[in-house]
């Protein structure tokens, strides 16, 4: 998680330079660590997670009764 975390913080700050925001609170209310957009995008994550088919190890760890 702390990699994620570190690579999450590297882009951003490489890709804020390359945008000019006309209203910068808006654009960190928006795209921040805690942005609307950031939150949308670890919903949708954790969705694809939880709908993917188990492999076979994820299967066997699984009581069966």
């Amino acid at each position: 998680m702390v990699i994620a975390h570190g690579t999450f913080n590297a882009v951003l700050g490489m890709l804020a330079g390359a945008a000019v925001a006309k209203y910068p609170a808006l654009a960190a209310y928006l795209t921040g660590e805690t942005g609307i957009f950031t939150l949308l995008a670890i919903v949708i994550v954790a969705w694809v997670l939880v709908r993917r088919p188990a492999t076979g190890q994820e299967r066997r760890l699984v009581v069966q009764e």
